[in-house]
């Protein structure tokens, strides 16, 4: 069962789709999904995250949500006026709306690329409410990731103007630069209070892993062979999947939830 739910925030309403919601009632957990950024929104690459959301009830029957933040897919707001923290607000808000519902309820946090930087942020904000999070191929940006996003052009824009227009699309630089730094992201990522996982492809076409493979400890990290950043290939993108369904199940085993 798939609802849909609106949320009315200070910038605008926020559209997104509930998987399996009769079951919040009962458990009172939620997988709540973060999306990437650019062209990315709660449906996923190649219906990414939809896809994760039906297997992730049809195997552990629990409720998944997924929104579009600010400026994103059906949600309020203009993408050229958004800014990496407005995207923090967008899923502040959702996080808010269903613990008025019921202030137990828990959080698991699946994030995928800028949706996983996220992730660090949101597990501060609410630490007695989020126990697991699965971080998938995180934004680390450096210069080996801006040559492989933007021309030298662009790259001037974004650190002189604090945005530039990459095919088409309004791009703001604190999706890429400051707090999502390489070195920033995996120190927050160091730092998360809550159990986490971190899946990221070993043929990622636009971010380096090697450094975070070195500081992150091993245990935590899970590579998939042949994968690039949206797990576009048949096999591999079922194996994401699959990966992400054990972790869940090994968190939720963890806390006996």
């Amino acid at each position: 069962m798939i609802d849909y739910c609106q949320i009315q925030t200070s910038q605008g309403m926020i559209r997104g789709t509930i998987h399996n919601y009769s079951t919040l009632k009962k458990d009172r957990i939620i997988v709540l999904l973060l999306h990437g950024y650019l062209s990315s929104n709660r449906i996923g690459p190649n219906r990414l995250y939809y896809r994760l959301a039906n297997a992730i009830v049809d195997t552990l029957n629990i409720t998944v949500a997924r929104f579009d933040c600010h400026g994103m897919g059906e949600s309020d707001g203009d993408l050229i006026n958004i800014t990496f923290n407005d995207f923090i607000q967008s899923y502040q808000s959702i996080i808010n709306y269903y613990l008025k519902e019921c202030k137990n309820t828990k959080f698991l946090l699946i994030g995928h690329c800028i949706g996983a930087n996220i992730v660090p942020k949101l597990t501060s904000l609410y630490p007695s409410n989020i126990f697991g999070a699965v971080l998938i191929s995180p934004t680390l940006t450096d210069e080996h990731s801006l040559s492989k996003f933007f021309s030298i052009g662009e790259q001037s824009h974004l650190e002189k103007k604090g945005h530039t227009v990459r095919k088409g699309i309004n791009v703001d630089s604190s999706f890429f630069l400051g707090q999502n730094l390489a070195d920033n992201v995996i120190s927050n990522i160091s730092s998360l209070s809550c159990h986490w996982y971190l899946i990221i492809g070993s043929e990622d076409q636009f971010f380096n892993y090697f450094e975070a493979k070195n500081k992150l400890p091993s245990s935590h990290i899970i590579e998939i062979e042949n994968a690039d950043h949206n797990y576009l290939g048949l096999s591999e993108r079922a194996l994401l999947i699959e990966i992400c369904i054990d972790c869940l199940s090994k968190l939720l085993k963890k806390y006996n939830i």
